[in-house]
């Protein structure tokens, strides 16, 4: 018996800013909200959860 246990979750991240212009950039734009809330993504640890299969799989 095999069981395929993968699976994917996608996310959607967006920010807007007023912004300014590139020949007189700001230092609050959205690239930079963008970036910190990858680093707040990459900072989170998801709980381990396993079915029966796999629990079973591990007693062994």
């Amino acid at each position: 018996m095999h069981v395929g246990e993968k699976s994917s979750q996608d996310y959607r991240i967006e920010t807007t800013n007023p912004g300014g212009h590139s020949s007189a950039p700001v230092r609050d734009n959205a690239i930079y909200e963008l970036a910190d809330a990858l680093i707040q993504v990459r900072t989170l640890e998801f709980p381990l959860q396993m079915t029966d299969t796999t629990r079973a799989y591990f007693a062994k």
